[in-house]
């Protein structure tokens, strides 16, 4: 049997989709991006001192293009959601077998209000930005956090849920389900297979 851990995300926007002729009507929308591209000279040993790589490239780094808006419900409660994709400027290839143009990014459907906001998609995990602005080599090819900590992903399938600020304190905790059918010895088919949480105290932050 098929149970839904969180059939009131459904609920409302189905709830408002059939009471606005099958569409949500959105009262904020923005379209956003970022080209990130440089030329690097490469130059690399392997492990037995011979050359690797020796040359010159043209790379982009984490080049996106979003969109991202929300529905006012009712007082205090709100409809969110963003969808984001890395695109790739430099030779329009992922890198992927199926050279893929776009790579999907923090994609979310969720709620808020002033107890909040849980989203459900593909987003990071608390631990990736519980970091802040730390990590001063984001998206780069070598230098990004995430090459030195393990955990410093973007988890998909993921319910995140971020307290409002009080006190310049915010708190996030989020699970992922497994998603195996649960037929099979050792299947990960739990409803929080993987974890993640995280507190942020930020002075004067609003």
């Amino acid at each position: 049997m098929n149970r839904p851990a969180m059939p009131f995300l459904l609920a409302f926007f189905s709830a408002q989709a059939a009471t606005a002729q099958s569409y949500l009507p959105v009262d904020e929308l923005q379209f956003y991006g970022r080209a990130n591209v440089a030329l690097h000279a490469n130059d690399f040993e392997n492990a037995a001192g011979g050359e690797q790589q020796d040359n010159w490239t043209l790379e982009s780094h984490i080049s996106v293009l979003g969109i991202r808006g929300g529905h006012t419900l009712q007082e205090n409660l709100r409809a969110v959601f963003q969808l984001e994709y890395e695109v790739f400027v430099d030779d329009g290839n992922d890198g992927s077998d199926d050279n893929s143009e776009f790579r999907q990014r923090n994609s979310y459907l969720g709620l808020e209000g002033n107890w909040g906001r849980v989203i459900a998609g593909k987003h990071d995990t608390p631990l990736k930005l519980a970091q802040g602005k730390l990590d001063r080599f984001n998206d780069m090819l070598l230098g990004d956090l995430r090459a030195a900590i393990e955990g410093e992903n973007r988890a998909d399938n993921i319910v995140l849920y971020t307290s409002p600020l009080r006190d310049n304190w915010r708190f996030q905790a989020a699970f992922i389900p497994g998603e195996d059918s649960g037929t099979n010895p050792g299947d990960e088919d739990g409803l929080a297979v993987g974890v993640s949480a995280s507190a942020e105290y930020s002075e004067g932050k609003q």
